[in-house]
């Protein structure tokens, strides 16, 4: 159900603000997805340049589906008995995030047929011949994903209209007998304001409590509806007409994602319900919420602690054994050369030899001053008088010599301060 190519290679710009670069795509459906950065790179060294580079890394990345809002509560509904109501745009009081077209339903009515036009999403009720009373109904949106929102409960208030007067006929004839008939005596209420369909109601009672309606009062009339700011209706009125529910136009300014206030379905301060989602511990992105922010993704200030790295209990155990067996092997090491040094010796002391030169080349690194090269020509006889006492001198004489050579050297070099000698290091 994915439109456009996915396949090929696009350029990410690279965002000042954020220090990071970015690539926008839209997607027509939710799910995860796989996705592959290359990135080439150069660079200059002092001597020349990086030769030219790819680096590349494969991630996923998952787009989520947002559930349609209520972003109004719905009106009550009030109408005479045996007329049809054209109710609500649906579309005034729900809203879809991600853009996609709506699918309403609402709950069964008794005595009560509801419509919804598939295109206008208007609602249309039709009571059935003869019915007046009060019934409940909500109404549902569905997003193509099958993710919806829910009204509020609606009250329909079906008003009674009395039929046409009748007269009771009282008789006598003949033998003078009497008939006893109930007089009603109806008294009814102030008339109430003029309603959205364009009635105003009162209530009407029997203070005779007859039981019938011959003579019963209407309660309702025909009146002129003006719309207002707080209707919960999307209209015209002052000669301007809303934007949305009883906001812009005529009204207050409309709720958005950016004017402070948590409004319109939002589930925090402009964010979630038609906003962008909320931040939060399991957003997967460092940020800041609660008047707080993280330290790690998802984890530190507003979060829960960031979890350091625990070695294993194992590991931990099999640390110490290994750093004795370690120790044990040097200690063989040292016996036999002690031991066999006879044997080792030329061969040892070609090795102890082969770190002159990179010693040399260390020590060149730096500019030379006066000084300096008087300490370098003194290592350098130094050495050079070892490599020709190779044949004269023990295994443990040579190693005593070198080390102090190299101390010597290592001291003067980084101005490391005096420690210990060859004998106080072999203690």
């Amino acid at each position: 159900n994915l439109t456009g190519n996915y396949d090929e290679s696009v350029n990410m710009s690279f965002n000042h603000s954020s220090l990071l670069y970015e690539y926008t795509k839209s997607f027509s459906s939710p799910g995860t997805f796989d996705y592959l950065v290359f990135c080439n790179a150069s660079g200059v060294l002092l001597n020349g340049f990086y030769p030219l580079g790819t680096i590349n890394k494969t991630d996923d990345f998952t787009i989520t589906n947002r559930a349609p809002v209520l972003i109004s509560i719905m009106p009550n509904e009030t109408w005479n008995e045996d007329t049809i109501l054209t109710g609500r745009d649906l579309d005034d009081y729900f809203m879809e995030p991600d853009g996609e077209t709506l699918t309403y339903v609402s709950t069964g009515v008794p005595n009560i047929n509801v419509s919804i036009n598939n295109v206008t999403h208007v609602v249309t009720y039709i009571p059935q011949a003869n019915f007046h009373g009060n019934r409940t109904i909500k109404f549902y949106a569905y997003d193509p994903h099958n993710a919806r929102a829910e009204s509020n409960i609606v009250y329909l208030f079906v008003i009674d209209v009395p039929e046409a007067d009748s007269t009771s006929a009282s008789g006598g004839g003949g033998g003078g007998g009497t008939r006893i008939i109930c007089e009603e005596l109806w008294e009814c209420t102030e008339w109430g304001k003029c309603l959205p369909s364009g009635i105003k109601t009162r209530t009407c009672k029997d203070l005779a409590e007859c039981g019938t309606e011959f003579r019963k009062l209407f309660e309702s009339v025909s009146c002129e509806y003006i719309g207002t700011c707080f209707d919960i209706i999307k209209n015209c009125h002052q000669d301007l007409c809303e934007v949305g529910v009883d906001c812009g136009g005529p009204c207050p300014t409309c709720p958005t994602c950016f004017d402070g206030i948590q409004n319109q379905g939002e589930a925090g301060i402009d964010c979630g319900g038609p906003c962008p989602a909320c931040p939060g511990c399991s957003d997967g992105i460092k940020n800041c919420h609660h008047d707080l922010c993280e330290e790690k993704v998802d984890c530190g200030g507003p979060c829960p602690a960031c979890k350091e790295i625990e070695i294993p209990a194992v590991v931990k155990k099999a640390i110490w054994p290994t750093i004795l067996l370690i120790i044990l092997l040097i200690l063989a090491i040292i016996f036999v050369i002690i031991k066999y040094h006879k044997y080792y010796q030329p061969f040892i002391a070609k090795i102890l030899m082969k770190f002159v030169p990179f010693i040399v080349l260390f020590k060149k690194r730096k500019k030379q001053l006066p000084e300096e090269l008087k300490e370098r020509e003194s290592i350098l006889l130094r050495l050079d008088k070892l490599e020709k006492s190779i044949d004269k001198k023990s295994i443990e004489e040579l190693s005593r010599d070198f080390v102090r050579i190299v101390r010597d050297f290592l001291s003067d070099l980084l101005k490391i301060e005096y420690e210990f000698t060859y004998e106080e290091f072999c203690k």
